[in-house]
């Protein structure tokens, strides 16, 4: 193990932090993850990986969307055959993607023989790592393990020395606890008929967000979809109180969201639909394809659309053309019909761009902010920002820079279109929750939690919340 002074410091940082609910769950799922490594004579000390990369957080959410346990990404997800939509994300089930995580650990494995290159490309992406190695070369330095540390710009180059700390703490600090390892336990696993909003169920089982997640950790996008591939699962505790408020569910959801409707969203639970991704990396040789966007309908007129005819010149690359009319890559591919991002000289390529009217500006996410919060900041619609962001869910992080179209004659009005929302302050009582106050001021469940930067429906009494009507 190449050891170096860097190390130290993650070894006091995971000696001093409570990780004794994380190491529950990798002493839960560790024998599993084993047997993975060990049907492909892999090094045992790869299960540790996950541990360095998200601390078992389950839900984890890095940079470049990588999600789950094993911070993959979502073009090497689905390269692998995980299934992720609008309302699931198969990254977060720790079953499927350490089978994903370890089948494609094996296959770098296989084409560079070398694991710490294997580990630096799978941490950091191919094409970052091909740059810092370029980098390295530039520098006149060797390819070594430490020197993509010291010399490089490597975004996740910080997993080196914490990944060898953690080995460290595995061998020598931390012990085993006593504990039932049955990863399944006595589940029920339930077909559900109709959708049904996430925060309801929560409701009438008297269950918290987090209890939910952990035996339901693929469902990302607060409803449930009928579907027989990902069933609903309980606790046996529980299933009783379900199936006694089961059509009670079924008539909330109906009555408050009646344009999900079942037959339309079946094609997205069940995969047939392509409408997912925000691919943040591309791999150098192409292998991973990129998704049509997501198909959301808007509120806000968008500007005129104006078309362009583009002559591709020798040596010109579609990120050359998307930079030079500021405009997605993605898009670009969809304009066009490609399915890769192969072009060639003297094609000629379609380009679809807003009316003048419409001004193209940046927003840097700042702490705190939200997708709502930036709609009404620029008066746009929610929707909007993440059809032009190609986002696929609400998560944005600080730093990160969204792209707004402004119609012109809106922008005058934002601040005081929102200032006329009548602002209502609430105290909330004890025995209430977010559905009750909801349904006593008639509005939805999901924009208190919104309006309040609430990650969970978890309130108490005394609490102030922000009311808008």
């Amino acid at each position: 193990m190449p050891y170096d002074g860097a190390v130290d410091k993650y070894l006091i940082d995971i000696i001093n932090s409570n990780v004794t609910a994380n190491l529950n769950i990798f002493y839960k799922y560790e024998s599993f993850i084993d047997s993975v490594i060990y049907a492909k004579r892999l090094p045992t000390d790869l299960k540790y990986l996950a541990f360095a990369i998200s601390n078992m957080n389950i839900r984890y959410s890095g940079k470049y969307n990588a999600m789950g346990i094993w911070g993959l990404y979502s073009p090497i997800a689905a390269k692998y055959g995980l299934h992720i939509t609008p309302f699931i994300d198969q990254r977060y089930d720790v079953i499927a993607s350490t089978a994903v995580a370890i089948n494609y650990l094996n296959d770098l494995y296989n084409k560079y023989n070398d694991w710490w290159q294997v580990i630096l490309i799978y941490t950091n992406g191919m094409p970052a790592y091909l740059q810092a190695t370029k980098s390295l070369y530039n520098q006149g330095l060797k390819t070594e393990l430490w020197n993509y540390y010291y010399h490089t710009d490597l975004p996740n180059k910080e997993l080196i020395p914490c990944y060898i700390a953690t080995i460290y703490n595995f061998y020598y600090s931390y012990q085993k606890p006593t504990m039932n390892n049955d990863i399944n336990g006595n589940v029920e696993r339930i077909n559900i008929k109709n959708p049904i909003i996430i925060t309801d169920l929560l409701m009438v089982l008297k269950w918290n967000m987090q209890d939910f997640i952990t035996y339901n950790p693929i469902w990302v996008g607060g409803l449930l979809l009928p579907s027989e591939r990902y069933p609903l699962l309980l606790p046996e505790s529980l299933s009783m109180i379900f199936y006694k408020y089961e059509d009670s569910l079924y008539l909330l959801q109906q009555r408050r969201n009646p344009k999900y409707l079942t037959d339309e969203l079946d094609s997205v639970v069940n995969g047939d639909d392509d409408s997912l991704y925000n691919n943040n990396i591309e791999d150098s040789e192409n292998e991973e394809k990129i998704i049509s966007e997501s198909k959301v309908t808007s509120n806000i007129t968008n500007p005129t659309p104006k078309t362009i005819i583009h002559k591709v010149q020798k040596g010109e690359t579609l990120s050359h053309i998307a930079e030079r009319y500021k405009v997605n890559i993605k898009n670009l591919m969809q304009w066009n019909n490609l399915t890769n991002d192969k072009i060639y000289e003297g094609q000629q390529l379609k380009i679809i761009k807003t009316s003048n009217s419409a001004t193209n500006n940046y927003h840097i996410v700042q702490s705190g902010e939200s997708i709502w919060s930036i709609a009404k900041k620029y008066n746009v619609s929610e929707q909007n920002i993440m059809k032009w962001n190609n986002l696929r869910n609400d998560k944005i992080y600080p730093g990160q820079k969204l792209i707004i179209y402004q119609n012109q004659q809106n922008t005058s009005i934002s601040k005081s279109t929102f200032a006329k929302s009548n602002k209502i302050t609430y105290i909330v009582k004890n025995g209430d929750s977010i559905w009750s106050i909801a349904k006593k001021y008639n509005v939805s469940e999901q924009n208190i939690m919104k309006w309040n930067n609430l990650k969970n429906d978890k309130i108490y009494p005394g609490q102030k919340l922000v009311i808008l009507k």
